[in-house]
């Protein structure tokens, strides 16, 4: 079981949808540790939002949807890309952080 890292990528320029992908596949099942791998935060247009996951072992659609759950008013969707988690912001735009 591999443990989730981010590694953000931030997209300025032309319009476009920004992305961020982790920098690590994730395996079938997940384990995630509290105070090691269980928060993410995030940041779109100056609102932030930490999202919290409960410890325990997650399937990559379960990781997927508990993300999702947590989002809130976010204009961004966790998405299983190649094995990869990929946070895909809605809006599109020249300056998304």
């Amino acid at each position: 079981m591999k443990e989730i890292a981010w590694d953000p990528n931030i997209v300025n320029g032309q319009t476009t949808t920004a992305t961020i992908e982790g920098r690590y596949g994730i395996d079938n099942i997940t384990k995630i540790v509290e105070g090691k791998n269980d928060e993410i935060t995030i940041t779109v247009d100056g609102t932030e939002k930490t999202i919290r996951l409960d410890s325990g072992e997650y399937t990559v659609e379960d990781l997927i949807k508990n993300i999702n759950n947590q989002i809130g008013e976010l204009p961004i969707e966790a998405t299983n890309e190649n094995g990869y988690i990929k946070l895909v912001c809605k809006n599109a735009g020249s300056e998304y952080r």
